[in-house]
């Protein structure tokens, strides 16, 4: 197998601010050169890119329903948290080993930009999928061991993160929340809240990824909080170059 290349470039300030409402790109144009320069870098003209959205871009919601029952139940669900007409969504959705529905939405006028950076760049775009979502099918695949017990994926981001919780395999819910820097502090907390929440005794474990991973788990160890905890690659850029690969893989 041929060694996989990275090229990366800093975005900057402004120029992309994810909103699951407004569209994300400030300059079609400034950012589309930007990726075309990397697409000759890797000498990909012609390709097919796969593209990874921001967690803040896109609206989801899980439902234990089956059949026409989930259908109906997650698009009122995915329809009160839209913030803009129905009408304007691109969805997509993933059943679990389980029967539970996760659904996922963009809006249109958001997604859209990001195809046109592609098909500026001369590339097809390929599969979209959320940095945190596109990780939902081996993390439940990964949680099958403690029957019973509730397990966490946190997932830390910038400027959001997202909790996915599951049982033997089955995603009972994600939980995505605005964040702010060097605040482990309010992720803890909020990780710590979820017991009471579910209605359960104690989590049966919590695994932590990315940024500030490692200051949350401190924290929560400290607090001895009651759940085993695991602590994966800390750091932003170890997150997404985690959902890239899980992307990457269904080419």
């Amino acid at each position: 197998m041929q060694p996989i290349r990275i090229v990366r470039r800093d975005l900057p300030s402004g120029l992309l601010v994810p909103s699951a409402v407004s569209p994300n790109i400030h300059s079609v144009r400034e950012v589309a050169q930007l990726v075309s320069s990397m697409v000759d870098e890797l000498s990909s003209r012609g390709a097919t890119a796969s593209v990874l959205l921001p967690g803040l871009s896109v609206v989801s919601a899980v439902s234990s329903a089956s059949g026409e029952a989930a259908e109906r139940d997650l698009g009122s669900k995915l329809a009160a948290r839209f913030g803009f007409p129905a009408s304007e969504a691109r969805s997509d959705f993933w059943r679990g080993g389980k029967g539970e529905v996760l659904g996922a939405a963009v809006r249109e006028a958001v997604v859209r930009q990001y195809e046109q950076v592609i098909e500026a760049a001369e590339c097809r775009p390929g599969w979209i999928d959320a940095a945190s979502l596109v990780r939902v099918p081996s993390l439940a695949d990964g949680s099958t061991l403690d029957p019973g017990t509730i397990q966490v994926a946190a997932l830390l981001y910038r400027d959001h993160y997202a909790l996915m919780l599951f049982r033997e395999g089955e995603l009972l819910d994600v939980r995505t929340r605005l964040r702010s820097v060097d605040d482990a502090a309010a992720v803890a907390a909020e990780i710590e809240r979820l017991p009471a929440i579910y209605g359960v005794p104690a989590l049966g474990a919590v695994r932590l990824s990315g940024e500030g991973a490692s200051a949350c788990a401190r924290l929560l160890s400290e607090s001895r909080f009651d759940t085993r905890l695991s602590l994966e690659d800390d750091g932003e850029e170890k997150e997404i170059e985690a959902a890239l690969a899980a992307l990457l893989k269904r080419r």
